[in-house]
């Protein structure tokens, strides 16, 4: 299944994970798209830009991607109609972010839900680390939307 309009990432501050899945999903992600759908992110309580260095930091030193752009949106100022899939990623015992998304109206057929630790306020190795389990679960999103293509008539 193409995506038409495109994946839209939410986190808590918009500052770590979601913005490392929307670079890396821009990187990653294109063969399940089409050609006008967009990757963005955003988060449940956006914080400053300046809190967002350490994830730019990490894409930069450890993907070459270049995030240092970015500016923090509020999910609830995003047109989430505009997606095809919102991924919500909380913390392995939290359900935070998944609650605020199905809030905002977004059925269970267009939400996807990632448990992935959040490294704010970490050190460089904690961001390493769910940047790579962000590439584990954009793999595995990916493997998923072909699979869909594959068995469409």
């Amino acid at each position: 299944m193409v995506l038409s309009q495109g994946i839209l990432f939410v986190c808590t501050g918009n500052t770590c994970r979601s913005l490392m899945a929307e670079y890396l999903g821009r990187a990653r992600l294109r063969s399940i798209l089409g050609p006008n759908a967009q990757i963005a992110s955003a988060g449940i309580r956006p914080q400053h830009r300046g809190d967002a260095a350490n994830a730019v930091h990490t894409l930069r030193s450890t993907f070459g991607i270049d995030a240092s752009g970015h500016i923090p949106q509020d999910v609830r100022s995003t047109d989430l109609q505009h997606f095809d899939l919102v991924v919500s990623i909380d913390d392995r015992h939290t359900n935070e972010i998944a609650q605020v998304v199905r809030t905002l109206g977004v059925t269970q057929e267009r939400h996807v839900k990632w448990k992935i630790p959040d490294p704010y306020d970490g050190d460089f190795t904690e961001y390493e680390e769910s940047a790579l389990a962000i590439c584990k679960a954009l793999a595995e999103l990916k493997r998923t939307q072909e699979a869909k293509t594959e068995s469409q008539p």
